[in-house]
């Protein structure tokens, strides 16, 4: 996944001089949301930021005690890439940079939070910080009045649709 930066072209010339191409790289340095952004919501005690449409679901706490919620309807999601998924994001071949791409975690580097009321386990029965996968469907609610933020995930597959609620947390 591209970093949220401003690409960085590289024009490509064959032996005659003639342009061939132009290759873009994606400079991780440049991250204007992790360099610029989030410092300014971390600064203004901001509680919670939530992303969407990401087809998966995962929290993160920083330093600074903003809750950083990542959730979407997990259906066709491209999975989770922590090291408990045992899943790696492709790096890019020659000549583009690798270190520009995070292949397991978080490229802003906060460690994951367990869902902590009933985490998603894998095959060994290991708890997952992440939600990924294509039968489910995440949502989540924002209870103004108490500060909490609580998430239910439902897999269409099942026979009863039942409704779980698996993570809450208190802004």
């Amino acid at each position: 996944m591209p970093h949220f930066t401003h690409p960085a072209a590289t024009a490509e010339y064959d032996g005659g001089g003639a342009l061939v191409g132009i290759r873009y790289d994606y400079p991780a340095a440049d991250n204007i949301l992790l360099r610029d952004v989030v410092p300014l919501l971390e600064e203004a005690g901001v509680d919670l930021v939530y992303s969407g449409h990401n087809h998966l679901w995962n929290r993160f706490v920083s330093p600074a005690g903003v809750h950083y919620l990542e959730g979407s309807n997990t259906g066709n999601s491209f999975g989770a890439f922590h090291p408990r998924s045992g899943r790696t994001r492709p790096a890019p071949s020659a000549p583009w940079n690798t270190e520009d791409v995070v292949r397991q975690g978080n490229p802003g580097g906060l460690p994951p939070v367990l869902p902590i009321l009933a985490p998603r386990c894998d095959e060994a029965g290991r708890p997952q910080p992440f939600v990924a996968d294509g039968n489910l469907v995440v949502f989540h609610a924002l209870h103004t009045g108490r500060g909490t933020v609580t998430s239910w995930y439902v897999d269409l597959n099942s026979a009863d649709h039942r409704v779980v609620r698996f993570d809450e947390f208190t802004l």
